[in-house]
């Protein structure tokens, strides 16, 4: 999954947006990584580490059931 979302984005956008596209998903991926790092510290401090796999867990659950969703993208043959 790591290396199919970038190569992805890079296939689906236009040539002239494509590294706008490319920087857009490493802000993101990155600013992900970093207020989940802070959201998990402040579940651990207040509640505690249990809390915190039910959390990641819930929203593993989440992402699974977005990813059922989608609608799976034909080859281009190129």
């Amino acid at each position: 999954m790591e290396a199919m979302l970038p190569s992805l984005i890079s296939k689906t956008a236009n040539s002239d947006k494509r590294g706008l596209a490319m920087g857009m998903y490493s802000t993101s991926q990155f600013l992900g990584a970093f207020i989940g790092g802070v959201f998990g510290g402040w579940i651990y401090n207040t509640y505690d580490l249990n809390s915190v796999f039910l959390f990641t867990t819930f929203m593993a659950i989440i992402w699974w059931v977005v990813i059922l969703t989608m609608k799976q993208q034909k080859p281009t043959g190129e």
